[in-house]
Formats: structure tokens, sequence, C-alpha cells
């Protein structure tokens, strides 16, 4: 049994292995497909997602769990450690962490005997899974709720988010851009390049290219240009892309001093936002 448990919302990209061998407590974040509600990572994989996405008349939209969600995963998570931490996508993209919050309160009128604290990685997916890798790891050699805290925000104020659009599409229709944007952008074969800091919580306009294979080689050089020689952990995620991402790997792993290299689904309830084809860099280095 470890001082502390380590729970997370289903944005958060960690690996299946590592979920398993840390025993980390998954809340899936809810799905709203004409009218169904489906559980992200439960009842839709990413697989059988994206093609039901491309045929949508209507885009999918998502909502963060119910209390009763991270509650139910907190007990669980208890019955193996004495305290809990929740380390949540970032405040300033979804109200998943406020929700996350509110259970915590509940939990100390139901569940007493243990602490459970909630974390806002400021930052999503596989840069979030990183944060809550980390803390898992100080959690599994022992580490008090505090050592934990301090090892998610000493990867916190490292890690970074790059990633590249396929099409402008599903900001147009989820009303983040025009439709007259989106079909300039698109017509002029435009990819965004974005970035997510943690010092801001939020993602913003970084480049953009005028095509795919610009972009990913885009990509690449940005994170040379951040991290040089220097040891580092990487996660390449794609959306309906495998391929593309399979390839960045590789390329990632003979031009790169990797510490950790890995190839994760991007969480599909964000995809539902930036649409298939999406690809995605996270990653820190090491101290």
């Amino acid at each position: 049994m470890h001082n502390v448990a380590i729970v997370i919302d289903s944005t958060t990209s960690i690996t299946d292995e590592y979920k398993k061998k840390y025993n980390i407590t998954t809340v899936p974040v809810n799905l709203i497909i004409e009218g169904r509600i489906y559980l992200d990572g439960i009842d839709l994989q990413p697989q059988e997602y994206y093609p039901m996405l491309k045929r949508a008349k209507k885009l999918p939209t998502t909502s963060a769990p119910p209390p009763a969600s991270f509650l139910e995963a907190y007990s669980k998570a208890s019955n193996e450690s004495r305290d809990v931490l929740c380390v949540c996508i970032s405040s300033k993209m979804s109200a998943v962490y406020n929700v996350a919050r509110q259970a915590a309160e509940m939990a100390a009128q139901s569940l007493p005997d243990i602490d459970v604290k909630v974390f806002d990685a400021h930052t999503a997916a596989g840069a979030a899974g990183f944060i809550a890798l980390e803390a898992a790891r100080a959690a599994a050699d022992g580490g008090s709720m505090k050592q934990v805290i301090k090892a998610a925000q000493r990867v916190k104020s490292k890690v970074q988010m790059i990633s590249m659009l396929d099409t402008l599409d599903y900001l147009a229709k989820g009303g983040r851009i025009s439709r007259p944007a989106a079909w300039f952008g698109n017509l002029f074969n435009i990819k965004p390049i974005l970035q997510t800091k943690t010092e801001e919580g939020t993602a913003s306009h970084l480049d953009k290219v005028r095509s795919r294979k610009k972009g990913i080689d885009r990509l690449i050089s940005i994170m040379k240009e951040r991290v040089g020689d220097s040891a580092v952990h990487v996660n390449v995620q794609h959306a309906d892309a495998y391929d593309q991402a399979a390839a960045m790997k590789e390329r990632i792993a003979s031009e790169f001093n990797c510490a950790e290299l890995f190839l994760t689904d991007f969480t599909v309830t964000m995809g539902t936002h930036t649409g298939p084809g999406l690809l995605v860099l996270a990653f820190y280095m090491d101290d």
C-alpha cells in the first residue's frame, strides 16, 4: 500500500501499461452523440469514434463527469492508499477540475479518514499525463502527499505541448472560428500550429504552415529548438492519424536524446473539437 493513490480524468493521456503498473484510477468524461451519452474510453474507443465523428450531422458535445463519479473513484483509490491526489485537465479548458474539487469536498464528509487533493495540471492530454505519471512514480517510491504534489509541480513547470490541426472544420462547427475563416484556411491548405503552456492553461496560436508535411517538420523543429541535446520525455499523440504519428515517433527516436518516448491516442473528448488528423507532441526535459 502506498501513501498516495492517483486519480485522473480521461482527457489525461497515460498508457494502459502505466495505469496498471501504478494503479491509476481514471474517471471518464462524457461524450454526447445524437442525444446518447458515452463514457470516454469505456463505451467508446478512438478507433470507433472518429468514423462516427466524420459522419455526424451535428457536432457531438462533451461534459464533465458528475461529482458522484469522482467520489466513487476516490473511494476506490482509498482502498489502496491512505490519501488521494486527483490530477485534472486545466481548469481554463474544462469544468472537470471544478467537479473534481466538489467531489473532494463531498469526500471530506463521506471519507473522513483520507485526504483528497485536486491538482490543476493547467494543460491537457499527454502533457497532463506526464504530470500525473511523475506523481504516480513519487507515490510508488513511498512519497507523502506533499512529496507527490511537489513531483507533479516539478513536471508541470517544464512540460510543453504543441500540436498541428489538419482541418479547421471542427473549430468552425464548435463556434471557435467563423465558417468563412475555416473555408479560407482549408482552401489554402493552412495547418495551424498551436501550443499549450502551463503558465496560461490554454491553447494559443503559435504558427501556421501550408501543408501537412511542412507541419510535421515544423513540430519537430520547434521541439528541437526548445530541447536541443537534452534528455527529453516525449509523448507523440494522434487523432485518427496513426501511421503519420508512428513515423514521427521513429524520427524523434533517431533525432533526439529520448529518456522516454510514447505513442498514444489523443483523447477523443478533446479530439471532438480539433477534429481527426491532429498530431501532438507533449514533452519535457530532464533537469
